[in-house]
């Protein structure tokens, strides 16, 4: 079984380097700059910085709004606690002997909790990563102490793919897709766990709810919703779920809400969704009504990836195999502000809002993470 208690290792690192940006498309981009408080946005994006940490493939990110931190973590087993401006705060690496990699976290900003799903060498696991609260010990550190899950009294999982917090109003829950089997044509379903009920290593799910018949990739908690979740599968559906009742709420689209596999799911604030697939498009939905999308649009040609929504603007942020793409929200039909080519020797991964610094920062295969400013 694996130990409760993680040792959290320091690092010291050089300061970021910075890169040049990638090629762009479109004309009269700048690569800098700030934008004035109070103006208008007009949805471009400003490469302002590429952070050098990681040493291999970035797999995921998550962000805590209260520390102002990024958190990314990679094939190369480290999990990377980031000041916005680049600088590394905190380092912490996967057991050598257990665990290869973290790739799949999110941040509970309200309990002070990160989740990061880690790969292991026989079965994958959770680990509960508790953050600073005092302000002060913030600015020296990212995390406290580290545990995992213990599987005492249930079946390890075979796979598990995504997770995402759901606390809201002193309620500390997390959900997480899990398999039984290792295959991604094995039915998946969500696992809520209530984190005040129980120690951490000793939690078990308080409800399962099953629908998916292949692996759920994504996740994605309902703003104004705090029982509400959503989960996107290799199944080709989206589905609405409350986690107090056991059966799902709805299934966007109907029997089929892309052409193949969703990979990416958010929400705003306004409730649009948007949703990106293998299929090579982009959908929107109104969680009012939901049996066909608001409106879809196709990039590029390759897989879209992941998508995020930046914040109350109306823009959001999505990833392909071939770059990364601003949209405008302003209007039901998707619309596209702006494109950046990715450099050829990687792809974009994951990617995060940043309301701080109004930034999407974006995971790529070269180890870096870039950071873009909406101006």
């Amino acid at each position: 079984q694996p130990q409760p208690q993680q040792q959290i290792v320091h690092q010291q690192h050089p300061p970021p380097q910075q890169s040049q940006p990638p090629s762009t498309i479109q004309s009269g981009v700048r690569a800098g700059g700030s934008h004035p408080p109070g103006s208008r946005m007009h949805g471009e994006l400003a490469f302002t910085m590429s952070m050098i940490g990681h040493t291999d493939m970035v797999f995921a990110m998550a962000y805590d709004s209260l520390a102002d931190n990024l958190y990314t973590s990679g094939k190369d087993g480290q999990l990377i606690a980031w000041n916005v401006d680049g600088t590394v705060k905190e380092t912490h690496r996967a057991a050598a002997n257990q665990y290869t990699s973290f790739y799949a976290m999110d941040v509970d900003v309200e309990s002070r909790s990160l989740y990061a799903c880690a790969l292991g060498k026989k079965l994958p696991n959770v680990f509960h990563h508790r953050l600073q609260t005092d302000p002060q010990a913030m600015s020296c550190g990212a995390w406290a102490f580290s545990e995992c899950l213990s599987w005492r009294d249930r079946k390890p999982p075979a796979m598990l793919s995504a997770i995402k917090a759901l606390a809201h109003g002193g309620s500390r829950c997390f959900i997480m897709s899990e398999s039984l089997k290792p295959s991604v044509d094995a039915p998946s379903y969500v696992a809520v766990y209530d984190v005040s009920s129980t120690s951490f290593s000793d939690l078990t799910p308080v409800s399962l709810h099953h629908g998916h018949t292949q692996l759920i990739s994504c996740l994605s908690a309902v703003p104004g919703q705090p029982s509400a979740f959503l989960s996107g599968a290799q199944d080709s559906t989206i589905r609405l779920w409350d986690r107090r009742a056991a059966s799902q709420c709805s299934v966007f689209g109907g029997d089929v809400s892309h052409k193949a596999s969703v990979m990416g799911l958010d929400v705003n604030s306004s409730g649009t969704v948007l949703s990106t697939g293998k299929d090579k498009s982009v959908a929107r939905w109104d969680l009012r009504s939901y049996s066909s999308p608001v409106s879809q649009i196709q990039l590029d040609n390759t897989m879209h990836s992941k998508v995020a929504c930046a914040g109350d603007y109306h823009y959001a942020g999505v990833t392909t195999l071939d770059g990364l793409y601003c949209l405008d929200l302003s209007t039901p039909q998707l619309s596209l502000r702006e494109v950046r080519l990715k450099q050829a020797n990687f792809r974009y991964n994951d990617i995060k809002w940043s309301e701080s610094c109004r930034s999407f920062f974006v995971s790529s295969g070269d180890s870096s993470v870039h950071a873009f400013k909406l101006i």
